[in-house]
């Protein structure tokens, strides 16, 4: 199976679509898979070469206003005709991913995909949404950080006390907490990979960062405030309320 991987996001760092792609290919063994920056028109030509040689093709890509963003709207249009004259017949699937606690605020962002699919005469493969975005992201990072803090932990505990499940248990508490966290995310994931892999289609799938909404929110506008800060916002500037000038 040959799996061709579109990193949509605009960053060119720190993409949360290209960690999401990254973890899926974790679900793709014996598939051979090129990935391909889609950031704007500069990429088009690298991105239409592969399309021929892709059995399979999978955006990955954050939600924009409740659907896809415009640069990747425009290389759709320009690639549903290509499609039809060279007749590709390629399965596309597509991450979404969205600030927004709520997985299922990706399924607009996935129809956008499955309407092209029926114009371009291309197969759709189903779709992905993720909710909970960075946040979502940070807690599938720091789940192997905290397993290797933790073994370093019963380590060298074990050599001064023998070892039980409820000391076991503590050294590992806060990778379990990131671990149930994300497992919502990494068992899709692991679906659509092997949906993949054995070359089917399926209905879109919706899940979400699992940690209550009413923590959710205060986590991430804090996040979104230490974000701001570090990319050198003036602290003033984050509570300044915007003037409009009357029509």
């Amino acid at each position: 199976m040959k799996v061709l991987i579109l990193n949509a996001s605009p960053k060119t760092k720190g993409s949360t679509s290209a960690f999401y792609s990254s973890l899926l290919r974790l679900f793709l063994p014996g598939c051979e898979v090129k990935t391909c920056p889609l950031r704007g028109t500069r990429d088009h030509t690298l991105a239409f070469s592969r399309l021929s040689w892709a059995d399979a093709v999978i955006i990955s890509s954050p939600l924009y206003v409740d659907a896809a963003p415009a640069h990747i709207v425009d290389f759709l249009e320009q690639a549903e005709p290509l499609c039809r004259e060279c007749s590709l017949h390629f399965r596309l699937y597509a991450l979404s991913n969205c600030g927004f606690i709520e997985g299922r605020q990706n399924e607009p962002h996935l129809r956008v995909y499955e309407a092209w699919c029926q114009r371009a005469g291309i197969s759709w493969g189903g779709g992905l949404g993720l909710g909970g975005g960075v946040i979502l992201r940070w807690m599938c990072m720091l789940t192997p950080l905290f397993a290797a803090l933790g073994t370093v932990q019963l380590v060298l505990s074990a050599q001064s006390a023998p070892q039980t499940i409820p000391a076991i248990l503590s050294c590992y508490s806060s990778m379990l907490v990131t671990l149930i966290m994300s497992l919502a995310a990494l068992i899709c994931l692991g679906i659509m990979g092997h949906r993949i892999r054995q070359g089917r289609c399926g209905p879109n799938l919706f899940t979400r960062c699992l940690i209550p909404s009413f923590l959710f929110i205060p986590i991430s506008d804090l996040f979104m405030v230490i974000s701001a800060l570090a990319h050198g916002t003036p602290p003033h500037d984050l509570f300044r309320r915007i003037k409009h000038d009357p029509e």
